[in-house]
């Protein structure tokens, strides 16, 4: 079952047992490179240069939560800007990568190992679903 929650990562409201929950799409984390953008900007949310990297990993902090409530998988919108929007990874032009790649890695490693255990890591033992 697939959710799509923005800014913030959801879960199904309705989840009904038998398939994996996921959240399809969220973040929507918009940042504006000058001379490395298509004419139409959009964003959910815009953040600045120097909070990129903390506002990606907060919103990573809330994909970890709802591993803890059963969560399965969850796809960060979008790799790179696209026309209209500046919520990628990656400027349009793919010559900026926005966020700190160390950074982002390591959050990215931490909440797959964490997550991929038989009970998932950092959850309080009452939450812990799976």
């Amino acid at each position: 079952m697939d959710e799509h929650g923005y800014p913030s990562p959801a879960l199904p409201p309705r989840p009904d047992g038998r398939r994996a929950l996921v959240t399809g799409e969220y973040g929507g984390l918009g940042l504006a490179v000058p001379g490395h953008a298509w004419a139409v900007q959009q964003s959910y949310v815009d953040v600045d240069p120097e909070t990129c990297t903390e506002d990606y990993l907060t919103k990573l902090d809330e994909v970890r939560a709802l591993v803890c409530r059963g969560g399965n998988g969850a796809v960060y919108t979008q790799i790179s800007d696209v026309e209209g929007e500046l919520n990628g990874l990656l400027t349009y032009d793919r010559r900026v990568l926005k966020p700190d790649v160390a950074r982002v890695k390591a959050g990215h490693d931490a909440l797959i190992r964490d997550a991929s255990r038989a009970r998932p890591a950092g959850c309080p033992a009452a939450d812990a679903a799976r």
